[in-house]
């Protein structure tokens, strides 16, 4: 059995595990996806804000939402929480200006890093360059784990294997973060 490893939403990769066409993914879970798939929570994260480590603001240990409504904002397209980020500065009265919108992730990262705008993410996306922030009354978080389809489809040693390699991955991604 040959193993195929993809990208994805989460939407994306659970329709895709349910319709025979995944074995397995490390994806986001939620409290319903074990009722649909046999996930197995890796870790979980906190939402920060991410922003240039010299920027005025990253020495605050948080900060509000109406201090970001004039700093321009970086909007992650592909972001599984962007809906609810908006909703929460919305709720605010808060409506900053955005200097970029993108879907890809590292490219996102690497503009706040360069000074361009500020982000919303989740706190493994720190790296070299920036600050990350808690935001007052934003206690989001998100758990990453690994999921299988509802009937076995591999062999018990095989998804035991696979499950082995994701929680090593998982190590591996929260440790580099740490250093960060």
């Amino acid at each position: 059995h040959m193993i195929e490893i993809q990208e994805g939403r989460a939407e994306e990769l659970e329709r895709a595990i349910l319709g025979n066409k995944l074995d397995a993914a490390i994806t986001l879970i939620g409290a319903e996806t074990p009722e649909r798939l046999r996930a197995t929570p890796l870790y979980t994260e906190p939402y920060k804000l991410l922003l240039p480590s010299n920027h005025p603001l990253a020495g605050q240990g948080k900060v509000n939402a109406v201090d970001l409504a004039s700093q321009p904002m970086i909007a992650r397209r592909s972001c599984e929480f962007l809906a609810r980020t908006s909703q929460f500065f919305t709720e605010r009265g808060v409506r900053p200006p955005f200097s970029f919108k993108s879907h890809n992730d590292e490219r996102a990262i690497a503009l706040v890093a360069a000074g361009v705008g500020v982000t919303v993410a989740p706190a493994t996306f720190g790296r070299s360059g920036l600050a990350l922030l808690d935001m007052q009354d934003f206690d989001f978080s998100r758990t990453v784990g690994f999921a299988l389809p509802p009937v076995r489809s591999l062999a018990k040693e095989s998804e035991d294997a696979l499950l082995d390699a994701a929680r090593d991955a998982a190590r591996t991604i929260r440790a580099v973060a740490s250093l960060r």
